[in-house]
């Protein structure tokens, strides 16, 4: 008996599922070079959020990490820059690598905006930006603010636009 019963039990040992995986995007944005709007705070915050994530026990080469200062970051993360195209790009390929059951961390510390909903989905009636490094090619508020991505297209299934 103990022996038909170890024959169905080992494979179970043996084959083991697959775990899920946590990855992350973690942007934080202090300086703006165009603008007169610089914070001390996100770089420390994208630092410390890393920091966290490697402690709980994420692998440092599934967290990007795109801030305006790079200074004291954890050995090993995947280091960008804080610009809106590198921010989406790296949600994509998060995205690409994620499977079902997979968590996927998307953190912003930086400037938001607000503008009027539009389409009436918003409790509140205000959509909410996040408000990435502005390009060297841009000028003042008017290019800051074509950079923005709403985060209200940051649920399941949807991509920030």
């Amino acid at each position: 008996m103990l022996a038909r019963a170890t024959g169905l039990i080992l494979p179970l040992f043996l084959a083991s599922p697959a775990l899920a995986e946590i990855r992350a995007v973690l942007s934080g944005v202090g300086d703006h070079a165009l603008l007169d709007a610089d914070l001390r705070g996100p770089p420390n915050d994208v630092r410390l959020m890393a920091k966290t994530l490697i402690a709980r026990g994420v692998a440092p080469g599934a967290i990007r990490v795109l801030p305006t200062d790079p200074t004291g970051l954890p050995r090993g993360v995947v280091v960008g820059a804080a610009t809106r195209s590198e921010i989406m790009a790296a949600l994509d390929a998060a995205a690409a690598e994620s499977g079902p059951g997979d968590t996927l961390v998307f953190h912003f510390s930086g400037h938001g905006a607000q503008a009027p909903d539009m389409s009436g989905d918003e409790g509140g009636g205000h959509e909410r930006s996040c408000c990435p490094l502005t390009p060297p090619a841009g000028r003042g508020r008017s290019a800051w603010s074509k950079t923005r991505f709403w985060t209200t297209s940051c649920r399941p299934g949807h991509r920030p636009r």
